[in-house]
Parts: C-alpha cells; sequence; structure tokens
C-alpha cells in the first residue's frame, strides 16, 4: 500500500507541475492546484477510516491556508467517502 501511496502523491506532482502548462487561466489553475493539493489530503483521511472534519484530521487545518473554503469542507462533510471525488 505504500507503493500505491507513493504513486498518488507522485501523481499529485506531476498534475501540480501540468496545470500551469494547460490552462491558460490564473483562477482556474489556482483551483485547480488547491484541489490537487486537497485530493491527497482527502485521500489519506478515507484510508484512515476518517473524515477531513474530524478531530486531528487535516480539514480545518486546510481552510485556514486557504486551500479550502469553508464551505467546501461542508460540503465534503456531507459524505466522508466521497471527499477525495469532491477534489476531482
Amino acid at each position: 500500500s505504500r507503493i500505491f501511496w507513493g504513486d498518488i502523491i507522485s501523481k499529485c506532482l506531476e498534475l501540480g507541475m501540468m496545470n500551469r502548462r494547460w490552462f491558460a487561466n490564473e483562477e482556474l489553475q489556482d483551483r485547480f492546484s488547491r484541489f490537487v493539493i486537497v485530493y491527497s489530503y482527502a485521500c489519506k483521511s478515507m484510508l484512515r477510516g476518517k473524515s477531513l472534519t474530524e478531530e486531528g484530521e487535516d480539514g480545518p487545518d486546510l481552510v485556514k491556508r486557504g486551500l479550502l473554503t469553508q464551505q467546501e469542507l461542508d460540503l465534503m462533510e456531507g459524505v466522508p467517502c466521497w471527499q477525495p471525488h469532491f477534489c476531482l
């Protein structure tokens, strides 16, 4: 499973680098980058059987860092098993 986790992180890094070449719109680039980052955190929480919004998980910190809005985190809270899919 560590190999698969490494693949997820590697692909997210690659997407982050390619993002600036794919989209001309800077706002879209920023949104895409934010969701690529949040995707890995959402996968980590899901693999632990938790939600990003649970105590000790990264959801509130992602909001503080500006990677998610509180509204986006609240929408994700409704169905924790779909949190990674929200980012797609």
